[in-house]
């Protein structure tokens, strides 16, 4: 909850200017996983600040994105959904190569680095594609081992 909370605190200027509706949907009980909280939150910022272009470039009515958290298999899975034109098929397997864009704003970066921080803490992240229904992206990472005790810094409560 924690990364999700800063994401969005982070974002909040641009959520309120773009008058985009959030809805959040956090697990109970919290959840912990390990790593660079500043990376993941910039992951996550990435996301969200896609959605937020391509919803405005498509000049969505209502726009909303959707942040689900939950965990299974000891993994945690952070869902970021968007109502937006989402993502053509046909540029589907090039969205995570570094510097390629479909924006004339772009540098082609954003997922580039999401899908390096992801990896970098053993994570997975997906496009979830279906026509007409906005981009889905979804990160799976790693669950924090509870019988494990370490003197690492935790990223927080998820």
């Amino acid at each position: 909850a924690e990364l999700i909370d800063d994401s969005v605190n982070a974002m909040e200027a641009l959520l309120d200017n773009s008058n985009t509706q959030l809805n959040i949907t956090l697990p109970e009980p919290k959840l912990q996983i390990l790593g660079n909280k500043n990376a993941l939150t910039g992951a996550i910022q990435n996301l969200l600040h896609n959605a937020l272009q391509a919803m405005s470039a498509a000049s969505v009515k209502k726009p909303l994105i959707t942040i689900q958290l939950y965990s299974q298999n000891n993994h945690v899975y952070v869902s970021v959904k968007d109502n937006g034109p989402g993502i053509d098929a046909q540029i589907s397997d090039k969205i995570f190569k570094p510097f390629y864009t479909s924006s004339s704003k772009g540098t082609g970066l954003g997922l580039a680095v999401v899908k390096s921080v992801v990896g970098a803490h053993q994570g997975e992240v997906k496009l979830i594609n279906q026509a007409d229904c906005g981009a889905h992206f979804v990160i799976k990472l790693p669950l924090l081992n509870h019988g494990v005790t370490s003197q690492t810094n935790k990223v927080g409560e998820n």
